[in-house]
């Protein structure tokens, strides 16, 4: 199960991780770091949406749906804003 690690330090001096890891001719993303969500079990659904994403053509479009997703779960994320995540994502997507 090969995986790639994306680390980044944003704005503020939070750290968050991608892990990207490959299953099955898919790619999934795990989510880590030294940022607060609540509710914490919340990750699933930022992971769930990043990893999809990842076979999103359009940035913006990307952006748009893990936004989305974060108002629609009432999500709250304090160290980094989508965009962060999405930046480092897009770095390395397929």
């Amino acid at each position: 199960m090969p995986s790639h690690v994306i680390e980044r330090k944003v704005k503020g001096g939070k750290l968050f991780r991608l892990r990207l890891i490959d299953v099955d001719d898919r790619r999934s993303v795990q989510l880590t770091g030294d940022f607060s969500l609540e509710p914490e079990e919340g990750i699933e659904i930022l992971e769930s949406c990043l990893s999809e994403c990842l076979y999103i053509s359009d940035k913006g479009e990307a952006e748009r749906r893990l936004s989305l997703a974060i108002i629609g779960s009432h999500l709250q994320i304090f160290g980094f804003e989508a965009i962060d995540i999405i930046d480092a994502l897009w770095e390395v997507r397929p």
